[in-house]
């Protein structure tokens, strides 16, 4: 009987110390791009969730209630800056420090800042050699002056792979047991991404004279990364729509310019694509910074850029 008792003890005790050494990490990721990284990084020790999933767009998001919950109890969170993600600024408040630690602020991150474009030509790009002597010095100067650097770092292939080791670093500290095996996944996807960034980059040296108009201003780090440069933006912001005037400078300039596509956003619809596309022989193509259409996963973050890619070198 004693024995039996004993037993009765140990097992439950047994079990629930095992459950506890195998407890994996909650995590919580902004948008599907850093959920890819982070899932790529995590592989099966942790559980990885993304707020912003679907056709939704950071722009005026709401948190859920459940979605609040979870961020409340994750041992880290990954975003890219205030910012960029508002609706998340107020929840992170009063979190262990360094769980929250934005991916804007790592030291490595190539920085752009946002263009300025002039009043009376706002609907034009400046050339990469108008901009390439303001953006050395601005990326220096305004790394910490909030509102001026685009905050779509993802979009550069140099990123993505500072931010995969800084996510390996994190969860090392947060998960030492199971660092060697973080920077082992790092690693592998570093590889992926350099293979991936070498083949969008031998496709898009291969398409000659690309002439395209973006819905907003949200490309430039990929732009940079491999020589190409708008022909047009329809706007800076994307929750701000241009006036009929505007639409009409648009109109003309894709006509004058023989611009071959217009590029709409999924999180945004094609109408104003459509609209500034009339009367000329331009196509209305959806492109996708965010990778709404594609599944969920590690995957993820190369398919985003590889499509990006072939969406462009197609015009």
């Amino acid at each position: 009987m004693i024995r039996i008792a004993a037993a009765s003890i140990l097992l439950p005790l047994l079990s629930l110390l095992a459950g506890t050494a195998q407890a994996e990490l909650k995590l919580v990721t902004s948008i599907k791009p850093l959920h890819s990284l982070v899932s790529a990084v995590a592989g099966d020790k942790a559980t990885v969730e993304v707020l912003v999933s679907g056709n939704a767009s950071p722009h005026g998001f709401s948190l859920k209630p459940s979605q609040a919950r979870a961020i409340a109890d994750a041992d880290a969170v990954f975003w890219i800056g205030p910012e960029f993600e508002r609706f998340l600024a107020r929840s992170l408040v009063g979190l262990r420090g360094g769980a929250h630690a934005p991916m804007i602020e790592l030291d490595d991150l190539e920085l752009l800042p946002y263009r300025e474009l002039p009043s009376d030509a706002d609907t034009h790009a400046h050339s990469h050699a108008d901009d390439a002597a303001h953006d050395a010095s601005a990326r220096k100067d305004e790394r910490h002056e909030r509102g001026k650097i685009d905050m779509h770092i993802w979009l550069s292939p140099a990123n993505g792979i500072v931010m995969l080791d800084a996510i390996a670093e994190r969860l090392a500290a947060l998960d030492p047991e199971n660092g060697d095996v973080y920077k082992s996944n790092a690693a592998a996807w570093r590889a992926r991404i350099a293979d991936v960034d070498e083949s969008i980059a031998a496709t898009l040296a291969s398409s000659g004279d690309l002439r395209y108009a973006v819905f907003h201003d949200a490309y430039r780090y990929f732009e940079n990364r491999y020589g190409l440069e708008p022909t047009a933006i329809l706007t800076l912001q994307a929750e701000l729509a241009p006036g009929a005037k505007r639409v009409r400078e648009l109109r003309q300039l894709i006509r004058d310019e023989n611009v071959s596509c217009v590029f709409s956003e999924a999180q945004f619809g094609d109408q104003l694509a459509m609209l500034v596309s009339e009367g000329s022989d331009a196509r209305v193509v959806e492109i996708d910074p965010l990778g709404s259409g594609i599944d969920e996963g590690a995957a993820l973050y190369t398919e985003l850029l590889r499509r990006l890619g072939n969406v462009i070198a197609g015009c």
